[in-house]
């Protein structure tokens, strides 16, 4: 079995104080954490807070816990780019809206 280092752990706490799960960002400040790395791969974790949804099913999705956390964890560690969800956002989801409306995408 892998054991993840306390270090580690305490990383991804820390981290994850920084998410901001129901709380929309101050006014002119994205609701999106962006770091750029030289690697060919990007971590992305759209889902780390609540997003603006406005569908038939429902107005708002939920968070999936941790997400934002793990992602940018993950990418500090595999040393990866990464974008991630760490506010709430007022008006897309980038799962749902297109590249038009959601400044995510």
């Amino acid at each position: 079995m892998t054991m993840i280092p306390t270090n580690t752990i305490e990383q991804l706490i820390k981290i994850e104080a920084g998410i901001h799960y129901f709380e929309f960002p101050l006014p002119g400040q994205s609701p999106f954490t962006v770091v750029q790395r030289e690697s060919p791969i990007i971590l992305s974790a759209p889902h780390g807070a609540m997003t603006f949804r406005d569908t038939h099913k429902e107005i708002w999705h939920e968070e999936d816990e941790y997400t934002a956390g793990m992602a940018l964890l993950l990418s500090e560690i595999c040393n990866t780019s990464v974008i991630a969800t760490t506010w709430r956002t007022e008006d897309s989801d980038p799962n749902e809206h297109g590249e038009e409306r959601s400044a995510y995408k």
